[in-house]
């Protein structure tokens, strides 16, 4: 048996059942007991089909667990229901140790393009990667600046993820005329449906680094027509003396 569970997230709970008997069994259904919090299940009865003596089929559940639940092992119960040669209906209760692992963020944030010059407009890029072990669908990731940054443009939507997939998110970035050339700090709020369908929350700091613009220079055209100017004017000055 084993176990991907982790406090405040979805994860699986996959084993095999044996058929240890000497003759072939059908209908084979392993069953959990019902599931109360800190655990969710999503499916609680895994059909196996029929088996031959020895023969091995594998089951696996998708829990939820709830984020205020402690890290530790907890225990299930669970049944095998089948069909012997004879039509009897059988169950053997068994139970399963399950380890739940400590508190994880569902998602990692990676700026890609977060490089911004004061008084300045541009795009911010960072890439979304599902840190988990299940599927998470419906995200919405809401920009959330504070002053000197604002966006104009702060939400976006992705309708799903896999464990391990990664999405390019865009923002709207706004730097104010009097913001200080140093690293500032937007926040992405993340909503998001667990693979249980369960709705869940998670925000994620994004450094954005702010730099000082390039000074600006008087073209070397305007400042030949200042000393043209400068010179015909004394020209006129001297004449009139």
């Amino acid at each position: 048996m084993t176990s991907t569970l982790r406090v405040g997230g979805d994860g699986t709970v996959s084993g095999s059942v044996v058929n240890t008997g000497g003759v072939a069994v059908t209908d084979v259904v392993v069953m959990l007991e019902p599931v109360a919090p800190p655990l969710v299940a999503q499916n609680t009865a895994i059909p196996v089909g029929d088996l031959e003596p020895g023969e091995r089929a594998a089951f696996e559940y998708t829990v939820a667990v709830v984020p205020n639940a402690t890290a530790g092992t907890r225990r299930l119960s669970a049944t095998v229901e089948y069909r012997s040669p004879a039509g009897k209906q059988v169950t053997a209760p068994f139970s399963l140790a399950i380890p739940v692992a400590q508190k994880r963020d569902q998602f990692s944030v990676t700026p890609v393009n977060a490089t911004f010059e004061v008084d300045s407009s541009g795009i911010l890029v960072v890439r979304l990667t599902n840190e988990g072990d299940t599927q998470v669908t419906d995200v919405t990731a809401q920009l959330q600046p504070v002053e000197p940054l604002s966006s104009a443009d702060a939400t976006t939507f992705v309708s799903r993820l896999d464990a391990g997939e990664s999405a390019t998110l865009r923002f709207d970035l706004d730097v104010s005329d009097d913001a200080i050339p140093k690293t500032q700090v937007a926040t992405l709020a993340l909503s998001y449906e667990s693979a249980t369908r369960t709705a869940r929350v998670e925000s994620q700091p994004i450094p954005v680094t702010v730099v000082a613009g390039e000074p600006q220079s008087i073209p070397v055209e305007a400042v030949g027509l200042v000393v043209v100017a400068v010179v015909v004017a004394s020209v006129w000055w001297y004449r009139r003396r």
